[in-house]
Order: C-alpha cells, then structure tokens, then sequence
C-alpha cells in the first residue's frame, strides 16, 4: 500500500518543485534590482560632485581649459537627460523592461557619448601637468586626478549596468519559461484526467 502511485502527491511535488524555482529566481531579481538602484544613487551623487568641482575650479586649469568645462557638461547632461526620462515615464507600465524611445533624449544620449570621447581624449591627451600655479602647464591636482577618475569610473559603471540588464533579463527568460513549463505540465494533467 505504501508503494502505491498518488496523483496528489506527484501535483504537490511538482507544485513545490516551481514555487521553489520561482522564489530562486524572483531572489536573482530582487537582488539585482537593489543593486541598480544603489549603483543609480552613487551615480547621481557623482554627477552633481561633477558639477560642483568643474565649478569651483573654472579658471584653475590654464593647461587645458577645456577640463573643467569636460565635468560641467558631463554631471550636467546626465542628470538632464534623468530628468527628461523620468518626467516623462508613466509612472503605471504594464512592463518595466520597455523603455519609451524619446528624440529629444536619444540626441542628447548621443551628443554625451560624442562629449565623453572627447573629453577622454582632452585628459588622456595630456601630459602629467603641473601642480605649480604659474606654470604654463599647471592644472590644479584635484581638478586632473578627479576627471581621471571619472573617466575610470564611467567605464566602470557601465560595465555594471550592463551586466545588470544581462542578469535581470536572464532572469526575467527563466521566469517566464518556468510560468510555461508549470502551465505545460497543468495543462497536460487536466487533459489526462478528463479522459479518465
């Protein structure tokens, strides 16, 4: 009798079986959402640092002028295009992964890679300068070594997000394949219990 096949017990293990995928995967998920908006956090406070130390040191790098100006307009574009995006989002999308394509922010998306590259070509362009003031190539220290840093951690953040959107999607295919494997599998008890 113990031996003995329950159809029950089979739909129970099978139920628990998908439940437990789905909570492994809604942790993947979760955890990767939390990452995204930390990292988004720390990114927005760079921008405005940006901003402010482009500002203060306007007229302290006589070397290359251009440096300040590079922090200004890169802190600056990012937070305006954020700002554009999200002013503009329905804040009740019925998918979180479709994101609406806006001109106005494509253009300046692209006008920022084309002012990144040239910005890396401006600090990478130049030789160690001078931390003397007077000299013909004196750039304040802080001003140089933050635009590098900067620069670095451009790259890095990108690096970052796209291994986000590659883990969330990953994720959100194997969540989906899971809901079609449970329902495959109601759908053929169902059918093979009518028969019955």
């Amino acid at each position: 009798m113990q031996n003995q096949w329950n159809p029950q017990h089979q739909q129970v293990d099978l139920e628990m079986r998908i439940v437990g995928e789905q909570l492994e995967q809604a942790s993947v998920f979760l955890s990767a959402w939390i990452f995204s908006v930390i990292i988004s956090n720390i990114w927005g406070f760079l921008k405005c640092i940006q901003i402010i130390l482009g500002t203060l040191y306007l007229q302290e790098c006589p070397y290359q002028p251009h440096l300040p100006l590079f922090l200004i307009m890169t802190g600056g574009l990012d937070l305006l295009i954020n700002f554009l995006y999200n002013s503009q989002r329905p804040s009740h999308r019925q998918d979180p992964f479709i994101f609406p394509v806006d001109f106005r922010s494509s253009a300046l998306r692209l006008f920022q890679v084309c002012w990144f590259i040239a910005g890396n070509m401006t600090v990478f362009s130049m030789s160690t300068p001078s931390s003397t003031p007077g000299d013909p190539q004196y750039c304040d220290r802080k001003l140089y070594l933050f635009s590098i840093f900067t620069i670095i951690a451009t790259y890095i953040f990108t690096t970052l997000l796209l291994m986000g959107f590659c883990i969330l999607n990953w994720a959100r295919l194997n969540f989906s394949r899971l809901a079609f494997r449970a329902n495959r599998q109601w759908r053929y008890e169902q059918h093979w219990r009518g028969a019955a």
